[in-house]
């Protein structure tokens, strides 16, 4: 009997712990102008993500948008992808059977680096009206961290073009959902 109870208070304990909540994050980018740019949307964890909706709005006077691709984690997921006004971007991805990972990109969003853009200037990201949903319907909490694209004057690595290098300032928090 003193064992099942003792099973019982450590699965109360684990039970009653809140989930941590996911980070949708943009990692620093850099391009040169006129160049086409990778920017990845990258989640920190989840488990069975069936449905999710971002918008993302950025810098329509330093960035021109051209597309979105699902990441091989995603790939599963059916996409649409709310294009119509420049400088904002809503994508709606969703499935039957949620995805499970921990820092995969969620997808990828290119650019091209307006031909006028003076090398020094960031083009800022902001991630809000996120909706994280499970396979079970319910509501997953997120926030969000964004770094910017920085203009250089020629173009970086491979390496460095898609956000793979390891910025040298924090992340800016840009949002926080459902808590």
């Amino acid at each position: 009997m003193a064992r099942i109870l003792a099973v019982f208070l450590v699965l109360s304990f684990f039970a009653a712990v809140p989930a941590r909540a996911a980070t949708l994050s943009i990692p620093a980018v850099e391009g040169a102008p006129g160049q086409s740019v990778e920017v990845p949307v990258m989640v920190s964890a989840v488990d069975n993500l069936a449905g999710i909706k971002v918008k993302l709005t950025y810098d329509k006077t330093l960035l021109t948008y051209k597309t979105f691709t699902k990441s091989r984690w995603t790939n599963n997921l059916i996409h649409v992808v709310n294009d119509k006004n420049p400088g904002v971007l809503i994508v709606v991805m969703a499935a039957a059977r949620g995805i499970q990972g921990v820092n995969f990109p969620v997808g990828t969003v290119g650019f091209v680096v307006s031909a006028t853009a003076k090398p020094g200037a960031e083009a800022a990201f902001q991630i809000s009206e996120v909706q994280l949903m499970s396979d079970q319907l319910k509501e997953l909490d997120w926030d969000a961290e964004t770094k910017p694209l920085k203009v250089v004057k020629t173009a970086p690595a491979a390496a460095e073009k898609t956000g793979q290098t390891p910025p040298a300032e924090g992340p800016v928090k840009t949002g926080k959902g459902k808590k």
